[in-house]
């Protein structure tokens, strides 16, 4: 298994500085940098590992990279215009998502209140819009169960998450029944994780500073509120700004991003339950934590800290989810993303 660290950057170039890292370690060792052409916000992996597709969120683009086999860099296939409610207004895409068979890719888009699905071509390049459905205000995430026949859609301005049925033959995106889930007002729903059992969804709350822990019916696609705590330390009385969120590969510990006060929170979660409980809060080495990635060992966590232009890299203790800060890596200027990209073949 050999794993390569995408660092995409909100710069005018959209720089992605490409690390190789070290599955023993968990260092990264610069390879390059492949610009895009204008800034990046989010990296969704092909699941061949021969294609990323990233998003350009001020140019309200798609983009489609193919991945060199020797060395894991980046070359640009082609672009597709993101596309909203309002023709007039750019679309501002702001998270992908790629189906498990390799056909479709699924993108939320902020400004344009959508989530669109474009068909994916055999070289990778992406080919027709094939659906566009808008639920509420500023979808900012997409995802598919594990399954791949519901997709899951926070609506920030709308304090909702959309139920779709999805249908992986051809595309097609349709409200499920019922249609959404309210979170409380005010929350602003942001980013989703599930659970590696399938039967649990974990959602952040941008303005709201929370998180939510759903109930996941596989058979009706359908979430049901379980429970909804603070990620902030108590008595925080900064700004809430929580982003990114995952569940560590054992399903036993979930990460926030606290971009306000610059920390991950972790919790753990019942293993019979599903339910949260908060464990610490760890600084990140940086200012304003955008997006972090968890390797597929568990054993190390990497962070983007947007405003610090760094990468910090943390050991994972898999027995009680703490993280332990191993190094720093200088990247170009506002990482928005570190997005790892797993292979069964290495990269020679």
């Amino acid at each position: 298994m050999s794993v390569v660290a995408y660092v995409g950057c909100g710069n005018a170039p959209g720089d992605i500085h490409v690390f190789a890292m070290d599955p023993a370690t968990g260092s990264l060792t610069p390879t390059g940098v492949c610009p895009v052409g204008s800034p990046v916000s989010f990296l969704a992996a092909h699941p061949g590992g021969a294609f990323v597709y990233v998003t350009n969120n001020r140019t309200h683009q798609v983009t489609a990279m193919v991945v060199d086999p020797a060395s894991g860099l980046l070359s640009v296939a082609n672009q597709v215009a993101a596309v909203g409610i309002d023709p007039r207004v750019g679309a501002n895409p702001a998270y992908a998502e790629v189906d498990r068979a390799g056909q479709f890719l699924l993108v939320a888009n902020y400004a344009g209140h959508t989530v669109n699905v474009f068909r994916i071509q055999a070289d990778g390049r992406l080919g027709a819009l094939v659906s566009c459905h808008s639920a509420g205000k500023n979808a900012h995430c997409v995802r598919l169960d594990p399954a791949g026949r519901f997709a899951l859609v926070p609506y920030l301005g709308s304090d909702l998450v959309a139920q779709y049925l999805f249908d992986s033959t051809i595309g097609a995106l349709g409200p499920n029944r019922p249609a959404s889930i309210p979170t409380a007002p005010g929350q602003g729903p942001r980013h989703l994780d599930f659970h590696p059992n399938a039967r649990w969804l974990y959602l952040s709350n941008e303005l709201g500073g929370t998180v939510n822990a759903y109930a996941f019916d596989p058979d009706a696609g359908t979430l049901h509120d379980l429970q909804s705590l603070s990620a902030l330390p108590a008595g925080y009385a900064g700004q809430k700004w929580s982003g990114d969120i995952h569940v560590a590969p054992s399903g036993r510990f979930l990460y926030v991003a606290n971009r306000g006060h610059d920390s991950l929170a972790c919790f753990s979660i019942d293993a019979g339950t599903g339910r949260l409980a908060l464990l610490f809060h760890e600084p990140v080495g940086g200012r304003t934590p955008r997006q972090f990635s968890i390797d597929a060992s568990g054993r190390f966590l990497f962070v983007a800290n947007q405003d610090s232009n760094n990468v910090v890299t943390f050991g994972v203790d898999r027995d009680d989810g703490r993280l332990t800060r191993l190094r720093d890596a200088q990247v170009g200027e506002k990482p928005y993303f570190v997005s790892l990209l797993h292979r069964a073949d290495p990269f020679r």
